[in-house]
């Protein structure tokens, strides 16, 4: 968000707040003047430009005597050490910043100036009546914490005052001469401005109010800037990272016709799917509070869940097409990751604003449908909350947060790391906390998307789900519950007035982490000895290892028992209230907990790729572009959402954590129950993945308790034949497949898209999914080898990392350090120029580009 934007969205924050006139003994606010300007054309604003920098106000030469008061004391071992005071913000003439708070035994007034003062302080003061000098330490600190206030505005600029200035005297004169330089200076400001207006296609009427003058108030903002320019680049950091997103315009609202107090909200954002012909469309069903606390096994909900869609109409005949849902894993991880990192319809450019169509997407002849679950992932929120995305220190760049706040001068220092907006509220009560508990919530949402959402009535009813990652719970997990519900639905145990019976097809699960006692000793062994010879773990600890998981009461008895334990408990609980529960899965051994496997895994290489075997730890790919188009004001817009991104909630992973959740099991089971049921099911895992790698998935596919079980183990491996090759290999008895896919790591349609998509397609339309040729039946089995592990892959040359400040995870450490200072260059969200050891440079962030040249 530029510069004037800001400034209007805070004016326009101010006149929201009321704030009265501070010598008015009455509460009553006073009535504001608002001005419109509307940003209707590069004419217009030309003219406006022109006008503020050459006119009458211009003509005649200032002197201001401004008196600066004491905000806020730093006080170190009894010492006041530092003093800084915030100036100026642009508030309506006679009107005051914030309201003081009271205390006991302090004398508080609150302070304000007239709007044409260049400086204008912010704060209200505490101990006026004496000088700051005549202070012990204990009461500048006491001070310091009651100059509190309800709401205040991010101060444009900050100017600085020595502990020696302060205790000296309060008052610095100020001497302007505007010349014909500073003239220049202020059009050559405007039209840098304008550009970047222009560039964003901010072409929306919006807001400045005023008491009286609208450029008695631009013109404080440009001699502020004249006189304090190099501080000003610097407060344009926080300006950059301040992009909340614009009010939604244009969404559609309806009322669900099945289910009290529930809606859906959708708009057509036109971006991404640019396919002639071809619709999307964006939104949210909102879900009321206490509706899960339906007797199906849901819980006592005391919030909102509004949950984000985006949905794309096949390519190909959408109306006779049938449906597939994706789901990205976690827990907490936006299912817009799948969507433009790995099998949507765009992929995102290297400028992080562009989008190129993706040729093996799979709307291509598929109705796909994009959801972020649980509540507080990505779009999806339960109350809207401003607050400041961190992503953590300058040694822990991987521990990223969420702090909410009510008012910006509770808002964190923004700096590259940092960015504010508008966001969930980081509630981990106001989620769910379990896979069963998500199922629940997701179902409420089908039963009103299926049936309600306008633009979905095809003549194919069947769904497919397709699920990465954690969607090894999610999927089995939902699907299963889905299929209960069809057999409630049926028996009558729910009223079909209420509940509709939903079509399941397809369970696809892409390197899924099902069942962590069978898949757990994999991360033990596919360190040491992989299908590319990569080896991460030398002998003396895989070894060790793998005595403590397999020995006995070792970690995987341990998890055993935590299993059963769950399973008795039920598949729905708030907290492990339950002691013998708690017992036996908090007091689990540390390293059996966090699957110590898989912590020291980046402890033996610290270099090691944790999604990808062959690549570095701080891997580029998939690029990640989409966090900073995700950014893009008129991205927000089109989309028609009233938060800003999460691309993982902490908040739903730190209540799955809570239960245990990743270690419940019974989703081995579900996959059986739903295989018996008719549903087909495929399993496709990426070869270079570490976490969900294909020797443990291979194992939980063995595992599948069903009726088929045998005949399934009895097929061989066949070769995975796409239009790029023999891509993979197969094991496939009738409606049951698991591919191993060569070449491809955590995300395979990002590796391996054609390979990806061929067997998507083949498992949608019931065709074998090695050649795609043969329509199967229940008794079709593949014929090869029992066993593939003799197949090794050649490692690909590893890419270098490229840090991408919004995805720390691509920064080496020593660079992130950079960042954390400011002491480097960014274009398009990319380091490109590191400062030197004799400097540090502090850029400007604005867009995706960080400036660092003089105005």
């Amino acid at each position: 968000m530029d510069a004037f934007v800001y400034l209007a969205e805070a004016l326009k924050h101010a006149r929201e707040l009321g704030l009265g006139a501070p010598d008015e003994s009455v509460s009553q606010p006073k009535k504001l003047n608002c001005v419109r300007i509307v940003a209707a054309s590069w004419g217009i604003k030309s003219i406006i430009v022109i006008f503020i920098c050459f006119g009458g106000f211009y003509r005649r030469k200032r002197e201001k005597e401004v008196t600066i008061y004491n905000c806020a004391v730093t006080v170190v071992n009894g010492a006041a050490v530092e003093c800084s005071v915030s100036t100026p913000a642009l508030l309506p003439e006679g009107y005051c910043g914030f309201q003081p708070s009271s205390s006991a035994g302090t004398d508080m007034k609150t302070t304000c100036f007239d709007i044409s003062m260049v400086l204008r302080p912010l704060n209200f003061v505490c101990y006026e009546t004496q000088p700051l000098s005549s202070l012990s330490a204990d009461q500048i600190k006491a001070g310091e914490n009651d100059c509190a206030y309800e709401e205040s505005l991010i101060p444009l600029f900050i100017y600085p005052l020595s502990l020696k200035e302060v205790l000296q005297g309060t008052k610095s004169r100020v001497k302007v001469h505007p010349s014909l330089s500073g003239r220049l200076l202020c059009l050559s400001w405007y039209l840098l401005l304008l550009i970047s207006w222009h560039r964003s296609s901010l072409l929306v009427p919006f807001e400045i109010c005023l008491s009286s003058h609208v450029l008695a108030c631009i013109q404080t903002l440009a001699l502020g800037i004249m006189i304090w320019k190099p501080l000003l680049v610097a407060s344009l950091i926080g300006l950059g990272v301040a992009q909340f997103p614009p009010k939604p315009e244009g969404v559609t609202r309806l009322k669900s016709k099945f289910h009290e107090n529930v809606t859906l909200s959708f708009k057509e954002p036109g971006i991404c799917e640019t396919t002639p012909g071809v619709k999307s469309y964006s939104g949210y069903v909102h879900l009321p509070k206490g509706l899960l606390d339906d007797g199906s096994g849901g819980e006592k909900q005391d919030y909102p869940i509004n949950t984000f869609f985006w949905f794309f109409e096949s390519r190909k005949d959408p109306i006779n097409a049938p449906l597939a849902i994706w789901l990205n894993g976690g827990p907490g991880g936006s299912s817009l990751m799948g969507l433009l990192e790995e099998n949507g319809p765009c992929f995102i450019g290297p400028d992080s604003k562009s989008t190129y169509l993706n040729p093996w997407s799979w709307n291509n002849e598929v109705n796909v449908l994009y959801i972020d679950q649980p509540n507080q992932v990505g779009f999806s929120y339960d109350i809207a909350t401003n607050g400041t995305s961190v992503a953590g220190g300058p040694d822990a760049y991987y521990q990223s947060e969420t702090i909410t706040w009510n008012s910006t001068d509770q808002a964190p220092e923004a700096n590259l790391t940092s960015r504010h907006g508008t966001f969930a509220s980081q509630k981990p009560l106001n989620t769910a906390n379990t896979t069963a508990l998500a199922a629940h919530a997701l179902w409420h949402f089908a039963q009103t998307w299926f049936f309600e959402f306008p633009y979905y009535k095809p003549h194919d009813n069947r769904i497919s789900l397709w699920a990465e990652s954690y969607g090894g719970h999610y999927g089995p997990g939902f699907f299963g519950f889905f299929q209960q519900q069809n057999d409630k639905i049926a028996n009558g145990s729910i009223n079909e007035k209420d509940a509709h019976y939903l079509h399941l097809d397809t369970l696809g699960i892409v390197n899924g982490l099902i069942d962590v006692a069978v898949q757990g000793e994999s991360l033990i062994t596919y360190p040491f000895n992989n299908s590319y010879g990569v080896q991460i773990f030398n002998q003396s600890l895989h070894d060790g290892l793998l005595y403590n998981w397999t020995r006995p009461d070792g970690c995987r008895d341990q998890v055993k028992a935590c299993q059963d334990a769950m399973e008795g408990h039920g598949p729905v609980f708030l907290s492990l209230e339950d002691k013998n529960l708690s017992q036996i899965c908090s007091d689990m051994d540390p390293g059996c907990q966090g699957l110590g496997a898989a912590n020291l895994y980046q402890e033996s290489i610290p270099g090691a790729g944790w999604y990808d075997v062959t690549h570095p730890k701080n891997d580029p790919f998939p690029p990640p572009y989409m966090y900073g188009y995700l950014t893009e004001e008129s991205v927000l817009a089109a989309l028609g959402v009233p938060v800003n991104f999460s691309e993982t909630s902490g908040a739903v992973q730190q209540t799955f954590q809570g239960t245990f959740d990743i270690i419940h099991g019974g989703f081995l089971q579900s996959i059986g129950y739903l295989l018996d049921s008719g549903v087909k099911v495929h399993m496709m895992y990426g070869d270079r993945d570490y976490p969900c790698n294909w020797v443990g998935g291979e194992a939980a596919s063995l595992a599948v308790p069903y009726s088929k079980a045998d005949d399934f183990a009895g097929a061989g491996y066949a070769p995975l034949v796409t239009p790029g090759g023999v891509q993979g290999m197969t094991r496939q008895f009738g409606n049951f497949s698991f591919s191993r896919v060569f070449q491809a790591g955590h995300e395979v349609p990002s590796y391996q898209p054609v390979a990806a998509y061929e067997i998507f397609k083949r498992a949608t339309f019931g065709l074998d999914v090695p050649t795609g040729l043969i329509r199967t039946d229940d008794k079709f089995a593949t014929i090869g080898p029992k066993d593939i592990w003799f197949i090794k892959g050649v490692p690909p040359v590893a890419p270098e990392p490229k840090c991408y400040i919004l995805s720390p995870s691509t920064c080496v450490l020593d660079v992130w350090k950079k960042v954390y200072a400011g002491a480097v260059t960014v274009k398009d969200w990319f380091v490109v120029e590191e400062a030197d050891e004799n400097g540090v440079e502090q850029s400007g962030v604005n867009g995706g580009q960080q400036v660092v040249d003089e105005l």
